[in-house]
């Protein structure tokens, strides 16, 4: 299998997300041990799609509030955070430029918390790690400024 190397910051590409994906698996790979208690919110995706996609660098000290707006002002929206899983497959090695943020917090922890999916990779890791992230938290615990995946319309 060929890798893929990731896409340069806004250059339009594809991904194929289906309804293989499933959310609480998701939070459960990520090593959460509670994961059965978390609950998805958003929707479920019907068969197989493909759509275009982008990455956009944003700062450090953003919230995810400012993460959509600054989606909404590159005429696109904000995309399941379902593609996490895509993504991961098609481009398996990081390629050490930050973390990636999908501003979509469908995802409800035991205490009641939005929280969205994000991943990343320290160190010259050649493994993408993931997790999710409290919606009303800053990005700047992320380690530095992070790119945002957005979907095209």
């Amino acid at each position: 299998m060929e890798i893929l190397a990731i896409p340069e910051l806004r250059v339009p590409f594809e991904l194929r997300l289906s309804d293989t994906v499933n959310p609480l698996v998701m939070v459960q790979n990520d090593g959460y041990d509670n994961w059965s208690r978390w609950t998805y919110l958003g929707a479920r995706i019907n068969g197989v799609q493909i759509r275009r996609f982008m990455l956009i660098k944003i700062g450090p000290t953003i919230s995810l509030k400012e993460a959509r707006e600054i989606t909404e002002q590159f005429q696109a929206k904000t995309p399941s955070g379902l593609i996490r899983e895509p993504f991961k497959e098609s481009f398996p090695v990081p390629d050490g430029h930050g973390p990636i943020v999908i501003a979509d917090d469908s995802w409800l922890d035991p205490k009641k918390k939005r929280n969205f999916p994000f991943f990343y990779a320290r160190d010259n890791q050649q493994a993408w790690k993931s997790g999710f992230r409290d919606s009303l938290a800053a990005l700047s615990d992320l380690h530095g400024g992070c790119r945002l995946l957005v979907q095209l319309v």
